[in-house]
Order: C-alpha cells, then structure tokens, then sequence
C-alpha cells in the first residue's frame, strides 16, 4: 500500500491506495495539476484542463500528447513507463488515452481521462 495521492485522511488515520490505483492518481495529479500551482515543484504538471480552450486541430492533438508524455516521463517514470499517449475530441470533450505499464505491479493498463472543451 502507497500513501493515496493526493494526500488524505480519512478516519483519522493517513488514507492508502493499492499500488494500481496509486500509479493512475499520479498519472492523474500530472495531468490536471497546471504549471505554477505546486510552490514547491513549480514546473509540476500540464495543466490539461487549460488545453480544452484550444480548437483541437490534429496540431493541437499532436502538442497535447507531447506535453503529456513530456511530463508523465519526468514525474512518474519510477512507477510508470508510459506506452502511449493519444488526444483526441469527442462529444466536446478533450479525450486522453494513457497505455502504461506499472513499475509496481508489472501490469499493462489503459486508462482515459477527459476534460470538457469549450
């Protein structure tokens, strides 16, 4: 068991996450977390939800998935190696499919997050 990301309490007690769910939580955190918001760790995350202003041409996909790999590789890569990274719009919706494979467990995952476009 990992201490949950982001860290929580719950029961008065430091709340956990099982090895899988604690790698997409991180995966996660980078995602969402925008440049500047950490004091400590400044150049942390890539703000994905400021990415949802852009029309989503296939230069902006293109972009998108550079960031995100860029960032997943300098923040998870001791937990994570990542596969792939795709962006893509559907239904208004920014769509980002992650393919990684736990360092932790060994398991080869898939995970989408969204984030709703303008």
């Amino acid at each position: 068991m990992r201490l949950k990301a982001p860290f929580t309490i719950q029961n008065n007690t430091l709340a956990t996450s099982s090895p899988d769910t604690y790698v997409e939580e991180m995966i996660e955190q980078v995602l969402f977390v925008r440049q500047g918001e950490r004091v400590n760790r400044p150049q942390f995350g890539c703000g994905l939800e400021d990415a949802v202003f852009e029309a989503l041409t296939g230069a902006v996909a293109g972009v998108t998935e550079h960031l995100i790999q860029t960032e997943l590789q300098a923040y998870v890569a001791e937990i994570a190696e990542i596969v792939s990274v795709r962006a893509s719009a559907h239904n208004a919706e920014l769509d980002v499919r992650i393919t990684y494979i736990s360092k932790l467990t060994g398991a080869r995952n898939e995970r989408r997050f969204s984030a709703p476009t303008r």
